[in-house]
């Protein structure tokens, strides 16, 4: 039988979660199961080890819960969640340039150190983000003589080009630009794209060969989605006195300027005449972040508005499923592919509202399956939700279902990952 290594190291996901790449990093775990037992028919036997930061204990978003998960997955195979070093005092996961040299060696050692003592006849490495996209390619470089088979991938959740466009970091573009580099000179290197937006963007922008892309798309972990009782939800909307007996209008998600909370913000005094709510929730690293004390401003002329500036996967997924949530949006100004859409329209219970920027639209069918608009004016953004506001009941019914259908057709994360790696074990480019 064949023997596999697989190995995903990741910044976010594996020992903690705070953000979209944790996401995809932990849905990739969970579809290991799946893809072993697939690749145990076709005569392969698969090792999974994961690979995150040595962060002290508490780090902002650790969670043991998923550790533990993370572990279980691994070593049902034979493996293990392993740490590396990351040039940190272990309170930083994703950090600099200064950072990911580090990371990006430290997890390739140990890569290195694990294929040597188990002699895989294969091997795949997954660099999820900005931290690890060298990883693959140092393990390659090492292995050069090796009869290893060494497959590896740079899995980018966003880049420089998209976050910080405007205001550059011009190490991590150089960084980025130089393992785009490294992947089209060297066999059985690629890059990965998580939606049509960031194919375009990573080929024309980037540079990357079109025979080094391959799919590797997001979704929704849909066996692990968290279902709440009307109860349950009741007791926290109480906790955080929200009306109980008010349509809710609600956006959330990390405090980062890009998400576009300001647009949301602006746009509400356009809005005080309707019979809602508005909760906005953002969770930030830090309360002395300037985005809160601006956000905490804007929210000032907005008469009907709860704001919660906290880190809580549960309250949005609760506030998600009320019986009274009409609309959530999400209008990042600057956007590879969120999850937040899918997260928002796998209940069925919110209609979904997202900007017209980058890779948010591709996942929208206009008027099907949730909206899209023009963040480019507040009022443009009040029209918009207003004229959601109005449709009738049945009408909302229909692109409610229609979006929570999409999600379940399209955006099964393990599927996807699955789907994905099978591909590209058949890739030799």
């Amino acid at each position: 039988m064949t023997t596999l290594g697989f190995f995903i190291c990741a910044h976010d996901g594996i020992s903690c979660h705070y953000a979209g790449a944790g996401t995809a990093a932990s849905g990739y775990l969970k579809g290991i199961p799946v893809l072993r037992k697939i690749l145990a028919r076709q005569g392969m036997k698969l090792s999974a080890y994961a690979i995150t930061g040595k962060y002290s204990n508490p780090i902002y978003g650790f969670n043991e819960k998923l550790l533990l998960e993370n572990k279980s997955i691994c070593r049902n195979t034979g493996g293990d969640v392993l740490f590396c070093l990351n040039n940190s005092n272990g309170l930083f996961q994703y950090g600099d340039y200064s950072n990911w040299v580090t990371a990006s060696a430290s997890a390739a050692t140990i890569i290195d150190s694990i294929i040597t003592a188990k002699r895989f006849d294969r091997v795949i490495i997954l660099g999820v983000d900005t931290p690890f996209a060298f990883t693959p390619v140092y393990v390659k470089k090492q292995l050069l003589d090796s009869k290893t088979i060494v497959q590896g991938v740079w899995v980018p959740h966003s880049t420089s080009l998209i976050h910080e466009r405007g205001a550059f970091d011009a190490k991590r573009l150089e960084w980025e630009m130089g393992i785009v580099k490294e992947i089209n000179q060297t066999k059985n290197m690629f890059v990965s794209y998580l939606n049509s937006y960031m194919q375009h963007h990573l080929r024309i922008e980037y540079g990357v060969s079109e025979k080094k892309l391959i799919p590797l798309f997001n979704g929704v972990y849909i066996p692990g989605v968290p279902y709440f009782t009307q109860e349950e939800i009741l007791r926290t909307i109480r906790e955080f006195n929200i009306p109980s007996d008010k349509q809710i209008i609600f956006s959330f998600g990390r405090g980062a300027i890009y998400k576009g909370f300001d647009v949301f913000l602006r746009a509400l005094p356009y809005l005080d005449d309707l019979p809602v709510h508005f909760v906005l929730q953002v969770a930030f690293f830090s309360t002395k972040d300037p985005l809160l004390r601006k956000l905490m401003e804007l929210s000032k002329p907005v008469k009907n508005i709860s704001t919660i500036f906290k880190l809580s996967y549960e309250f949005p997924r609760k506030i998600l499923q009320w019986k009274n949530t009409e609309l959530a949006a999400v209008l990042s100004q600057n956007e590879p592919g969120a999850f937040i859409p899918a997260e928002i329209r796998i209940y069925g219970q919110a209609i979904t509202l997202v900007s017209d920027r980058d890779g948010l639209p591709c996942q929208v069918n206009e008027g099907n399956d949730g909206f899209i608009t023009s963040i480019n004016s507040p009022r443009k953004v009040a029209d918009k939700i207003r004229s959601i506001f109005k449709l009738s009941r049945k009408r909302k019914q229909e692109i409610k279902k229609a979006g929570q259908q999409k999600i379940i057709r399209e955006y099964d994360i393990v599927k996807n990952f699955v789907n994905g790696i099978l591909n590209l074990l058949g890739k030799t480019s």
